[in-house]
């Protein structure tokens, strides 16, 4: 399995490096084009799938969320990156919402429940498989980017949009706090 992961690592960042702006070069968008198709929703659609991909890669540890330290987030994407990461995240966001979403049952007669979330699955998942070296830089760009690049109103990515909201709602509020919080511990 080890070799399967860093195969997979590999592609991750050769997929990163094709969406650096500073590769925004004729052979980059030719490059672009050959993976992707012409620009337009089918383009989109196609790095929107593959980012989605990344996302379960991580939500299922798969690959590490440590990947994301050769990710130039600050700026250095372009717009197609910035959609792959975006979608990333939602869908990692959304995976995990669904995982840490808890139904209880409000009393034993009655057929309402409430809804909790545990956030234990995203610090399993996110904040411990971080390197403890890379920790302060990999959460401070994500800090910047949750709240400078990151929209999550242009995604719907199942049909039941009420639960999805909901989950992700919880989710990305939950990140952000996490991140904060992080910060404050390695500062």
């Amino acid at each position: 399995m080890n070799g399967l992961n860093k195969f997979i690592k590999f592609q991750f960042w050769d997929i990163i490096k094709n969406f650096e702006s500073a590769n925004e070069d004729d052979d980059n968008e030719s490059i672009l084009t050959d993976l992707y198709g012409d620009f337009g929703t089918v383009r989109d659609g196609k790095i929107t799938q593959e980012a989605r991909l990344f996302g379960n890669l991580i939500f299922d540890r798969i690959i590490p969320f440590d990947i994301f330290k050769h990710i130039p987030i600050l700026d250095g994407l372009n717009t197609e990156g910035e959609l792959f990461i975006n979608s990333l995240l939602y869908q990692l966001l959304l995976r995990i919402g669904k995982e840490s979403e808890k139904k209880i049952s409000k009393d034993k007669n009655s057929k309402s429940k409430s809804i909790s979330y545990d956030s234990n699955l995203m610090d399993e998942i996110i904040f411990k498989t971080i390197q403890e070296d890379n920790q302060l830089i990999i959460l401070k760009q994500l800090q910047w980017y949750t709240e400078n690049k990151f929209d999550s109103s242009r995604y719907a990515f199942t049909s039941d949009k009420t639960k999805e909201n909901r989950r992700t709602k919880w989710a990305i509020s939950t990140f952000k706090q996490s991140i904060d919080q992080n910060l404050k511990y390695l500062e």
